[in-house]
């Protein structure tokens, strides 16, 4: 295998780790200088000088081996009738995490969240999503849509609030 020359990588290469010989799909190039490799629907981040071209015409899709990522457990309150999902909020020591990553954690703590009102008859509450493009408030619309006990969502603070209302 030849060494990886940064300007000749396309998105979507497969690489393969001289480390432990897995492989994976390139991403393109983190802040940090080091390459994000998508391999089993996660994203590492690896230094270039670990990594070379995979050419194989045998493509086994193998996977990185990856601790189970941190359980995240919320903590609500009765009386608590509002959720910001703003990532400095919810969980500041992630603030630098993946896009995919952030996204995941605030999808569990709105379903958390919800769990949590609706068991304690909590029929009005907000969340605080954000205004951005959209994607966390379509998200959570879209799943707000398809539960049974939903009497009425609607948008407050210019798009960037949703007032949700339980039977």
């Amino acid at each position: 295998m030849s060494n990886l020359i940064i300007s000749e990588l396309w998105i979507g290469e497969r690489l393969r780790s001289k480390i432990t010989g897995k492989v994976g799909h390139f991403e393109g190039i983190h802040e940090s200088g080091k390459l994000r490799i998508r391999a089993k629907n996660k994203t590492y981040l690896i230094p270039i000088h670990h990594l070379e071209y995979y050419t194989e015409e045998d493509e086994i899709e193998l996977h990185f081996i990856d601790h189970e990522p941190e359980t995240i457990e919320f903590q609500w309150s009765i009386g608590q009738n509002e959720l910001d999902l703003h990532i400095k909020v919810l969980k500041p020591s992630l603030q630098n995490a993946l896009p995919e990553r952030i996204s995941d954690i605030q999808l569990k703590a709105f379903l958390d969240f919800l769990a949590f009102c609706k068991k304690n008859s909590i029929k009005d509450f907000l969340i605080i999503h954000g205004i951005g493009a959209g994607v966390l408030r379509h998200s959570i619309h879209q799943m707000l849509s398809s539960e049974d006990n939903i009497r009425q969502f609607t948008l407050e603070n210019n798009g960037g609030a949703t007032r949700i209302l339980l039977y």
